[in-house]
């Protein structure tokens, strides 16, 4: 049973936030009103770029509308990077809308993830590079 006064069965997490106190409670409130924005988060690893389609696929639960709906703001926030590309599709170009975890999207992404699962290496590095970050 945890007690109140007790940390033994918390984990302390650096939190990167914006300057300007609106700018932190659209943040907020864009990380956390809503299930499906840690839902994304959690698709993602540190270095892999998805695509609508697939993040669409994997969310089938959740409208499209509403899927499409959190990663606009979850780059319009700096947490994801968007692209476009080109690909040939039954002779026709089509553009696709491609999603990859930002410097800062990597540490909210870590936030949510079970740290027994998570690369000590990678983690280390991080650190180093969020120090680095700071300290420049």
């Amino acid at each position: 049973m945890l007690h109140k006064n007790s940390f033994d069965s918390y984990w302390p997490f650096i939190v990167i936030m914006p300057i300007d106190v609106n700018e932190r409670v659209k943040y907020m409130s864009t990380l956390f009103s809503s299930l499906i924005s840690l839902e994304i988060l959690n698709l993602f690893e540190w270095d892999r770029e998805l695509c609508q389609r697939e993040i669409i696929a994997t969310l089938h639960h959740h409208s499209n509308k509403t899927v499409i709906s959190m990663l606009k703001k979850l780059v319009d926030i700096g947490i994801l990077e968007e692209k476009v590309k080109l690909i040939q599709r039954n002779n026709r170009v089509v553009k696709i809308k491609c999603y990859k975890l930002t410097e800062i999207g990597k540490w909210y992404n870590l936030l949510f993830k079970d740290l027994k699962t998570v690369d000590r290496k990678m983690v280390r590095s991080s650190m180093i590079e969020l120090a680095t970050l700071f300290l420049n």
